[in-house]
């Protein structure tokens, strides 16, 4: 047994170490707070719209039990509750809120630096403190993921904030603070029940002061009854009220009862490896625990707590053995595994804290000018910070050009406002870039024209003619894939039974794919060598029939592409003249059918345009049978004027039609 001896440290960092960690969350607020809004309307996520629909079916049904997400940790489904309550404008679809989710979590993130700060403190020094602040500050996965409106920032704020509080109430023997770690780790669980892994330490940890014997024992032991009683009040809601136990009917669940086993020893260090990895490079793991090494050396070993190191080494060991219970989790696991991050981010922070002791002491013996330990110290943190700090630069920019690429506009809205204005309703296939692109709930989607997604799949995987069977009309696929395709026979034969409508190539001022957007079925008739009318050159058409009685009608489709936008909006005029200009029959309209896409917004030259259906009936009596010819052209409705090509013509002959008495129209 031990006597129990107040800290020399004290509870709180002095003034000079708030400061500086000030300075680090002022680096992480320009980092995670820039482009916090990135993608919008489109989510990104595929956990963001889920939470925010569970969210909106409560206030809708009473239960997110129709998304089958009745069961799974209410943290992040009720805040998106609270704030779809609060903000959402009834003509907006749940995901307008996102943002304000976003903006939270970056919040708890931001917070999630200060408690790790904290904890290093508490179980190390001052400097070990803020350098594990430092290093989950400019560590590239964390600036990524911490713009994310899901469980995990909150999550780690809340455990990490748990242990600092039990180890604090421990060493100082403070009851509040273990009731208050109590309430952490609840919270936690409540936003991610992996939590619950954590919990034995936080319980654990009072109970190491029965090891003194000058403490009042039968206070300590009031303080872990209440806890435990506390406990007991939050898993009969969690357990019995709450149904908890439904959580694997969630869409995605990502611990399946199914694959609970107990893990090997390799399958645990293959589960470290899938968070130690993107935290930082082989070297920088090895130099701190290369440090933590020396603790076996007694000068150094008064320096740090070494039940509060131990608890978080042992923090981080449970979270990742409780999830190794579900095997192999894989490198896309690696958000589950955050928590355990941060309480090795401490651990490798004490250990870089060690270096600065161990110079320190170097540089008191062995200076000619004879500096005083206190000096020392300052000098060897110096040399660690200075030797730190170079070897962050790469994750440092790593981070910037993260925060940055956050703040560019992603295609898949440019995708999705064009469709919306352009296309016709129909189905598509893609890859899982673009599952939900058109999804007005998953995807943030705002259009009217209903867009379908019938399957993630490769366009090889079937003919053209079997997509066709299948229902699709459109396909979406990279644009180097419709570069390889442009580049062998095959793939241009297969080119030719579709038709390109756009594409957006690879650019460095953009976010999201670089895609082609193809329909699955090709022009008719194609035309080459025709004049443009101003900008806008005719590429093709389709139609129904060239030969018609003279009661009779045609219905065709006309394909543009243009130069350039015009400055106002023109439509277009189809008429069927005879040689000598006599109309017979005429038919306007706007050019696509949907004042949404006027001749303003023909901006791509390489975008196909397409028109709706014209149906152009003959309206004159006793027309003399022979040959007519079918011309278009373009002119502004509030002057009449029209577009003319260079040779001053204002219309171009589409196909020439037959004006037949034999052709019977009930053969139509």
């Amino acid at each position: 047994m031990r006597v129990y001896a107040t800290p020399t440290q004290t509870i709180l960092p002095p003034k000079t170490w708030w400061l500086a960690l000030g300075l680090i969350v002022a680096c992480a607020c320009l980092l995670r707070y820039t482009g916090y809004n990135f993608s919008l309307p489109y989510i990104d996520h595929v956990d963001e719209p889920a939470y925010n629909l569970a969210g909106r079916m409560i206030l809708d049904y009473g239960s997110a039990k129709p998304l089958g997400m009745q069961g799974y940790p209410p943290g992040i489904v009720e805040l998106n509750y609270v704030v779809i309550k609060l903000f959402q404008q009834p003509s907006t679809p749940p995901g307008s809120v996102l943002w304000i989710i976003r903006l939270i979590s970056i919040t708890f993130s931001i917070l999630t630096i200060i408690a790790i700060g904290l904890l290093g403190y508490r179980v190390s020094t001052p400097l070990g403190g803020l350098l594990a602040a430092g290093l989950w500050t400019f560590s590239p996965l964390l600036v990524e993921f911490s713009r994310y409106g899901t469980a995990d920032n909150f999550v780690t704020f809340f455990t990490v904030l748990a242990l600092f509080l039990s180890v604090t109430g421990t060493r100082y023997n403070r009851s509040s603070w273990l009731y208050a770690s109590i309430v952490s780790i609840m919270l936690a669980i409540v936003f991610k029940y992996q939590a619950i892994f954590v919990l034995p330490l936080v319980l654990f940890l009072p109970a190491t002061r029965f090891y003194y014997t000058n403490l009042d024992r039968k206070a300590i032991r009031t303080t872990l009854i209440w806890m435990a009683v506390i406990l007991a009040v939050f898993f009969v809601w969690l357990l019995l009220l709450y149904p908890s136990l439904e959580a694997t009917t969630s869409p995605d669940w990502s611990a399946p009862t199914s694959r609970l086993a107990l893990p090997s020893p390799w399958i645990i260090w293959k589960n470290f490896g899938v968070i130690l990895a993107p935290l930082a490079s082989s070297v920088p793991w090895i130099v701190g625990c290369a440090g933590l090494a020396g603790l076996f050396w007694k000068p150094l070993r008064t320096q740090v707590y070494l039940l509060g190191i131990t608890a978080a080494a042992l923090a981080a060991m449970g979270w990742i053995t409780g999830l190794s219970f579900y095997g192999d989790l894989g490198s896309k696991s690696v958000r589950q595994l955050i928590s355990a991050g941060a309480f090795l981010t401490v651990c490798r922070s004490t250990g870089l804290a060690a270096w600065a002791f161990l110079f320190s002491q170097l540089i008191e013996q062995f200076s000619v000018l004879r500096i005083k330990l206190s000096r020392a110290l300052w000098a060897g943190s110096g040399v660690v910070v200075v030797m730190l700090a170079l070897a962050l630069i790469p994750d440092i920019k790593a981070s910037v050009a993260n925060a940055y690429e956050h703040t560019l506009p992603d295609r898949r809205n440019d995708l999705a406002q064009w469709a919306d204005k352009t296309l016709t309703p129909g189905s598509y296939f893609s890859g899982m870039e673009n599952y939900k692109t058109f999804n007005t709930a998953w995807g943030g989607y705002t259009g009217t024209t209903s867009l379908n997604w019938l399957t993630n799949a490769p366009l090889e995987k079937y003919t053209i003619e079997e997509w066709r069977q299948k229902g699709a009309n459109y396909a979406i696929i990279s644009t180097s894939e419709y570069q390889s395709l442009l580049e062998t026979p095959e793939g241009q034969a297969t080119l030719d039974k579709m038709l390109l409508l756009k594409a957006y190539p690879p650019s460095r001022a953009y976010r999201g794919p670089d895609m082609a957007i193809l329909r699955l079925y090709p022009i008719h008739n194609r035309v080459t060598n025709i004049p443009a009318l101003g900008p806008i050159h005719l590429v093709g058409y389709d139609i129904d029939q060239t030969e018609i009685p003279p009661t009779g009608s045609v219905t065709f489709t006309l394909y543009w592409r243009s130069d350039a936008p015009t400055g106002v909006p023109y439509a277009v005029f189809n008429h069927l003249v005879g040689d000598d200009g006599q109309m017979i029959g005429q038919i306007d309209n706007d050019p696509m059918f949907n004042v949404r896409r006027p001749t303003t917004t023909w901006d791509d030259p390489d975008e196909t345009l397409i028109s709706g259906n014209f149906t152009l009936t003959i309206n004159k009596l006793n027309i003399n049978p022979g040959k007519y010819h079918l011309v278009s052209g373009f002119y502004r409705r509030d002057t009449g004027e029209r577009l003319l090509s260079v040779d001053r013509k204002d219309s171009v002959l589409v196909q020439d039609i037959t004006v037949d008495p034999v052709v019977s129209s009930a053969s139509f």
